[in-house]
């Protein structure tokens, strides 16, 4: 469970962030624009972003946001410090139910089909939802509260 994040997988998180940091930089722009005096410039700045450098820059600033944190351990850090202990301790048991419910998808698996064994999974957590929580909650003993959360957390094919 606590294998080491690939830098691909890493660097693709980055990239999110780098991404979402630029509507969220526009928005907040708009948001406070009337509490901001806004500057005189001169003519010749009225074009400086027809490069879109604003844009690749919080891109780059997010990306290297991202990688500091996490390699500087921040990102595990604020996980262990503010994450919830029931949700760690049963990390993991909504997966074995699903897996154990959708067992049939594990043949595409093996077989090396990621395609397919995506969208059986898929398929499967939609048409067995229902058994798939109920799998999850007889596995919390006395109704947990962490463990109740860990089933409410839905996997990456799942809903």
């Amino acid at each position: 469970m606590n294998t080491p994040k690939t830098f691909t997988r890493v660097l693709t998180e980055g990239i999110i962030v780098g991404l979402l940091l630029i509507p969220f930089t526009y928005l907040s722009g708009r948001l406070f624009a009337p509490l901001l005096k806004k500057p005189m410039l001169p003519d010749v700045c009225k074009d400086w972003n027809r490069f879109y450098v604003m844009e690749i820059n919080l891109l780059l600033a997010g990306i290297l946001f991202h990688l500091v944190f996490e390699y500087l351990g921040i990102n595990k850090q604020y996980v262990d410090t503010y994450y919830s202990e029931g949700f760690k301790k049963h990390s993991g048991l909504r997966e074995s139910c699903e897996d154990t419910v959708c067992s049939e998808c594990m043949s595409y698996a093996t077989s090396g089909d990621y395609n397919n064994f995506k969208k059986c999974k898929k398929d499967c957590f939609q048409e067995k939802k229902t058994e798939i929580e109920d799998c999850c909650r007889r596995m919390c003993p006395n109704e947990d509260a962490g463990c109740l959360e860990s089933c409410d957390t839905p996997l990456i094919y799942g809903e």
